[in-house]
């Protein structure tokens, strides 16, 4: 005949059992300065200047000057998920996931402080889908 104190025993061991199996982590991490995207089309070749970029994407988190007198400025933004959740005690070790998004902007001005080119870049790495997406067009193509 099956008790109450069974019982109990039971279903305390099937809990601790069933939360083993499903608990998991998960950790957020961020990285660069984000920046509008929507402002990314307004910038034209040969038109807009480094007070507008400025404007639109705000401060650049990297500038680099050349021997011609052009500059670089770099824009980006990452995010990453981490997941790890314990894996079937008869495997022995925990599954991870790793999800990754970044989106960047290199922007190059002539001497006058004028666009010359503008390139945006996204990529996104997903383990949990397993997608591996990478894109790279000009700013003014940006939807």
């Amino acid at each position: 005949m099956i008790t109450n104190k069974n019982t109990l025993k039971i279903t305390t061991i099937l809990t601790i059992c069933l939360l083993g199996v499903n608990t998991g982590c998960t950790f957020h991490k961020t990285g660069g300065r984000d920046f509008n995207t929507n402002n990314v089309s307004k910038i034209r070749i040969g038109k807009t200047t480094k007070s507008e970029v400025s404007k639109y994407l705000g401060s650049p988190e990297a500038t680099r000057g050349e021997i011609n007198g052009s500059e670089m400025w770099f824009y980006s933004f990452r995010t990453q998920k981490k997941t790890s959740y314990p894996a079937p005690h008869f495997i022995n070790k925990h599954v991870r996931s790793i999800d990754k998004t970044e989106k960047s902007v290199r922007v190059t001005f002539e001497k006058n402080g004028v666009v010359n080119e503008c390139i945006y870049h996204t990529e996104t790495v997903a383990q949990s889908t397993g997608q591996n997406l990478s894109n790279r067009i000009r700013c003014q193509d940006v939807k």
